[in-house]
């Protein structure tokens, strides 16, 4: 996909945006916090965080599969933290 594009636009169709949202999500943060955070709508948010955590699961995968151990529980603790958060507050 790169090639067809070109780098530089390819790289501007990134907004990290939602990086702060996300790891506030992840740090505790309540989601009516983090939606005042943001323009976006709720359920993009949503669909943010869901589409990081199986992005994180297929990496704990690929980790696993590669027999590296230690990413692999890097990435399962990680992906636990996008929902864990509820039930610590």
């Amino acid at each position: 996909a790169v090639g067809c594009v070109g780098v530089h636009r390819y790289v501007q169709g990134f907004h990290p945006d939602m990086m702060e949202v996300v790891y506030s999500w992840v740090n505790g943060a309540r989601f009516v916090d983090i939606c005042s955070m943001t323009t976006a709508f709720e359920g993009t948010v949503i669909r943010v965080i869901r589409r990081l955590e199986e992005l994180v699961r297929q990496l704990a995968d690929s980790a696993k599969v590669c027999v590296r151990w230690c990413l692999h529980e890097q990435c399962v603790a990680g992906g636990w933290l996008m929902w864990a958060v509820d039930f610590r507050r």
